[in-house]
């Protein structure tokens, strides 16, 4: 089958279980039977993770980039009022998902970069 239908990052009626990845601990949710096509200790399951780990990823890059965007869009506001105050603040715009991202660049690099280069690896 191609990539992971089976799980979503929020819960609903048809996945409701929460469970959470090995390796990243990112948090998804699983429909009743999933534990019939993924045990636990399986290569299946490991496979499994991996992807939802590559999804997180890329979801979080997406975020990275609109969170990028809007600092920026900000900083070009406030340098055409000419404030420095509102300058400064705006290069203080939060970017918690860049920042997580910085972190699994570390700690998962693989993850990432098979995120990041859509290949197998």
């Amino acid at each position: 089958s191609s990539g992971p239908s089976r799980f979503s990052f929020t819960a609903n009626h048809q996945y409701k279980h929460e469970r959470s990845s090995a390796a990243m601990e990112v948090n998804y949710f699983v429909s009743d039977d999933f534990a019939d096509h993924y045990a636990e200790g399986t290569q299946r399951l490991a496979e499994f993770e991996k992807q939802v780990e590559i999804y997180h990823v890329r979801n979080l890059h997406s975020e990275c980039d609109y969170q990028e965007k809007t600092m920026y869009k900000k900083v070009m506001i406030a340098k055409r009022r000419g404030s420095q105050e509102e300058l400064a603040k705006a290069r203080r715009h939060p970017k918690p998902a860049c920042k997580e991202i910085d972190t699994i660049k570390k700690s998962h690099s693989s993850i990432y970069r098979a995120a990041m280069y859509m290949g197998v690896y």
